[in-house]
């Protein structure tokens, strides 16, 4: 028999068998779908992920603290080197860096001239210089940088908009109190500072801080804790081909006695880690694929035994054990490849569905975002045809795969 009428004559015997056929099927689509599904999402997903850290982030920077990060090629340690603001004078001195800045973060109570009151991030740092460094994320919504002096303040998205609508607690030209809690010998007061807003900034969303913080002078914020120590420094590089070498100088400056941490570090522990979970869930996956093929070999091992008189007619009829063979294999054909087919289908649409919806929902809801304005990315499943043809093999290898000994036994029957 021609491999067309082979087809033919499976495709025959599915329409009359539709219920074992469709279940028979559907086993080999909920596995392609499960892989498709989590890939493309996963990919998607890790896509959407990158895109964000590198904006919140920054390309081209590092950051030197005194804690550990443990990213590959990171120290875990934590050291006891204090960081002071005159350290980003000679950073800047080395060959290729662009820009440097020391930051003070500190969590405060801010309160406006209407009585609105809440805690956030009160970042002490050169506000221009920060800017430049962030230049992709670190964007102006109202004011300007040019008229900072002592008492400015620079207020991010969510600060100003904590309803998530329309209503602000501040805007350009008000005054906002941050209180700071200063000890005087045994005593921890609390006193107010009157800063004024300068400017405010847009929208970033995912993990930046920049949304939930506020910034002052950093001269202003060393003042009034009556320090010179600082908690990070930021270094902008000139080029992705200096980093390793602009981290290695400035571990040399501090004897190696800090942790320099580069975006790009972050973010390839971020995709390693990820692509393990995407990796773990794809094998869940595959095992319901094999499951779905164990069915098929228990269903076709049931199909021989109803089928006995139809082989031993078409033995006698001249068919060769081969053709037999190819017979029950190009059945199991069939189920791989309408399985797979959908499979991938209905496994893109359930990406889109769960990235859309379930995944927003997720992170809307979450403790550290703020709302559903706060974590505004867009997950965009991306089915790449190499995993369509990798669902597809195995959809076909594992049907094969599982179906061949019932079909070998089918093969070997004797015609009487």
């Amino acid at each position: 028999m021609r491999f067309t009428d082979i087809l033919r004559y499976s495709f025959g015997q599915m329409k009359r068998k539709k219920i074992r056929a469709t279940l028979t099927i559907l086993g080999v689509l909920i596995g392609v779908a499960a892989i498709v599904s989590i890939n493309s999402l996963g990919t998607g997903f890790q896509t959407s992920m990158t895109a964000e850290l590198e904006k919140s982030m920054g390309v081209n920077t590092l950051r030197i603290t005194t804690s550990g990060f443990g990213g590959p090629g990171e120290s875990s340690e934590d050291f006891n080197t204090k960081l002071y603001y005159n350290d980003t004078f000679e950073i800047k001195k080395i060959n290729g860096v662009s820009y440097t800045t020391a930051t003070i973060s500190k969590f405060l109570k801010l309160s406006t001239k209407d009585n609105y009151t809440t805690t956030t991030n009160v970042i002490g740092t050169d506000i221009d210089i920060y800017a430049k460094i962030y230049d992709g994320s670190f964007l102006l919504e109202n004011g300007t940088f040019s008229t900072l002096s002592n008492d400015s303040i620079v207020l991010g998205y969510l600060v100003r908009h904590p309803y998530g609508n329309d209503t602000v607690i501040a805007d350009v030209g008000d005054k906002i109190n941050v209180t700071f809690s200063l000890r005087e010998g045994q005593i921890l007061k609390e006193i107010n500072y009157t800063f004024t807003v300068v400017a405010t900034l847009k929208q970033v969303g995912g993990f930046s801080e920049q949304d939930r913080s506020v910034y002052i002078p950093i001269s202003t914020m060393m003042d009034i804790l009556n320090t010179t120590e600082v908690d990070n420094i930021v270094v902008k590089v000139n080029g992705t081909d200096k980093i390793d070498e602009v981290k290695e100088d400035i571990l040399s400056y501090y004897g190696g006695e800090v942790n320099v941490v580069s975006s790009e570090a972050m973010m390839e522990t971020f995709n390693s880690m990820f692509s393990m979970i995407v990796l773990f869930l794809s094998a869940i996956g595959f095992i319901s694929l094999v499951v779905a093929g164990v069915g098929i070999m228990n269903i076709m091992t049931v199909s021989v035994t109803e089928r006995t008189r139809e082989i031993g007619i078409l033995k006698s009829l001249g068919a060769k054990d081969r053709t037999i063979l190819a017979i029950f294999l190009s059945d199991a054909f069939v189920v791989g490849i309408v399985g797979g087919i959908f499979g991938v289908i209905l496994g893109y649409i359930g990406a889109m569905m769960l990235g859309t919806r379930l995944l927003s929902m997720i992170f809307s809801t979450a403790p550290w975002s703020s709302g559903s304005e706060a974590f505004n990315i867009t997950i965009q499943p991306v089915l790449d045809p190499t995993l369509i043809l990798i669902s597809m093999g195995l959809a076909i290898g594992l049907s094969l795969l599982f179906a061949y000994y019932p079909a070998r036994t089918a093969s070997k029957k004797n015609p009487v």
